[in-house]
Parts: structure tokens; C-alpha cells; sequence
């Protein structure tokens, strides 16, 4: 047993260190709508900075060796280390430091309706994310627009079979983003944007408790059905992404910068916890366009 719960520490520190863009939170894209028969594609690297998870993972494993190094394979777990590993785990899944490539696509649909509206569709390997943009107003000259933008969300399941052993075996996830889009655009070598935005994600998880984990918990928590270990919650984003374009006509380079103030407060063992802090995602890409 002491040798698999240290396996389970060295990855599950490993995973945290390497791996990120647990949902996308890019733009990449000027304020002005595509036009009809315009179209964009984008290929970017997402990088991900939260301010939760190196407190989360450093009490998670201090608790969790201690555990180990005082225990033998007969000891039943703490309530304080469960609590502790269990916050581990969905900090691991929800707030990873690491990054990851994002691909987007963006093609103009009707101009007929104010300045027209287009269609994005972008996947970083987690999600899946569609979304449709009304351009509202336009500068006389077409330099300045305004936009709002609304998009959907699906997150595949994707639990190894480590977060298995750590009582989760499936993973529903699913973000509803609105934004409104600031840009200003000079001649055809130059793109600014700023996007004030706001993302709620619904998630859940359907758990089971593997034997070898069931032997060693506490007495009061063997007859919970495994659902409630985490009940489904919702997670707050406020905060805005900017950047910039520069290029000509066909080719760009792009800078993406997220900020974004995380409101989560799940509820773990029937204790609520408060998993809030800053994400920082900077992104940089190679834009393609078509007119």
C-alpha cells in the first residue's frame, strides 16, 4: 500500500506540473465580425497560471506522506488527509498549471442583420467549444466595432485510471460563456481587442470507491453513496481577455492574454470548501484569413 499511495503522489504532482487548459479561455479575434465568405483559422498554445494550486497540492501531499510514513497497510485513513487528498484531486482536474495547443476556426454567416454575425468553433483537447458573435456597431471608416458573443462548451470525458483510484471514474463538464468585444483596427497590419467577459461551468462527476480505497476510509463515510462525495457545482469567471494582431491582410501573429478572478466553492464530504482565486492564461498564435 505504501508504495501505491507514493506512485499516486509522484503522479499526481507529475500531472499537475505538465499538463493545463482545463477549459479555453482564448479569444483570438478582432471585434469586427467575418463577413460573409470571410473566414479565420488559428493555431495557439494556451498557458495556464493558477493562484490555487501550488497551496492546494503542497497540504494535500505534506498530509498524505505523513499518512504513509506513521501508517501500515491496516491503518485507516484520517478524516483531515481524506479531505485534504480529495481537495488535491479536483484542484488537479479543474485548476492544472502547465498549458496546451487550442485550434479555432471562424467563418462569416449573414450581414443582412446590424453589421452581420459569424461562427467560431475552437478545441484544446478538453473542450469542445461552438459560439455565435453579433457585431452591433461600426466607426464610420470600419476601424472601431463593438461585438457581444455567446458560446457553449462540452468537456469530453477524460479520467485516467490514477483519478480512478481516487474515487472518480467519470467527469461532466459543461461552460456557458457571454462576452462583449472592444476592438480598433489600423489599416490592414493591425488588431486590438479587449473583451470583457463572464463564464459560469456546470459540473458534476459519477464516482465509485475502488476496494483497496474503501478498506482504509473512515468509518462514517462507508455507507455514502459515492455521489456525494462531490456533489455538482458551479464555477464563476469575471474577468476580461486582451490582445492584439499584427500582420498583413492574410497572416498574423496573435497575443492573447486571459485574466480572469475564479469563483468556486464546492462542497467536498459535506464540508464546503473555497477554491477561489486568479487565472492567468496567456496565448500566443498563428492566424490564417480568407476574404
Amino acid at each position: 500500500m505504501t508504495s501505491e499511495i507514493r506512485k499516486l503522489l509522484i503522479a499526481l504532482v507529475g500531472v499537475v506540473l505538465l499538463s493545463g487548459c482545463t477549459t479555453s479561455l482564448t479569444n483570438m479575434s478582432p471585434a469586427r465580425t467575418m463577413k460573409q465568405g470571410e473566414a479565420q483559422a488559428v493555431a495557439g498554445y494556451q498557458f495556464d497560471v493558477h493562484t490555487q494550486a501550488a497551496t492546494g497540492i503542497y497540504k494535500a501531499g505534506e498530509a498524505a506522506v505523513n499518512e504513509v510514513r506513521y501508517g501500515d497497510e491496516d491503518e485507516i485513513i484520517s478524516e483531515e488527509t481524506l479531505r485534504t487528498f480529495l481537495d488535491a484531486v479536483l484542484m488537479w482536474r479543474l485548476f492544472p498549471l502547465g498549458g496546451g495547443p487550442e485550434f479555432m476556426g471562424r467563418v462569416g454567416l449573414y450581414d443582412k442583420f446590424l453589421e452581420g454575425f459569424d461562427a467560431g468553433f475552437r478545441y484544446n483537447g478538453s473542450v469542445f467549444k461552438g459560439d455565435l458573435r453579433l457585431q452591433l456597431w461600426a466607426s464610420p471608416d470600419d476601424a472601431a466595432a463593438i461585438s457581444v458573443q455567446a458560446a457553449y462548451g462540452y468537456h469530453k470525458a477524460f479520467i485516467p485510471g490514477l483519478m480512478e483510484w481516487a474515487l472518480m471514474t467519470k467527469w461532466n463538464r459543461k461552460d456557458f460563456d457571454f462576452q462583449v468585444n472592444l476592438g480598433y483596427e489600423v489599416d490592414d497590419w493591425a488588431k486590438f481587442y479587449v473583451s470583457p467577459r463572464y463564464m459560469v461551468s456546470h459540473m458534476s462527476t459519477e464516482a465509485r470507491i475502488a476496494p483497496r480505497l474503501y478498506n482504509r476510509l473512515p468509518e462514517r463515510f462507508r455507507d455514502w453513496d459515492p455521489a456525494e462525495y462531490f456533489p455538482p457545482s458551479k464555477m464563476h469567471y469575471m474577468g476580461l481577455n486582451f490582445g492584439g494582431m499584427l500582420g498583413y491582410r492574410y497572416a498574423f501573429i496573435n497575443l492573447d492574454i486571459s485574466v480572469f478572478r475564479t469563483i468556486y466553492r464546492p462542497v467536498i464530504l459535506g464540508s464546503q470548501r473555497d477554491f477561489s482565486g486568479w487565472t492567468i492564461a496567456p496565448t500566443a498564435a498563428i492566424t490564417l484569413m480568407w476574404r
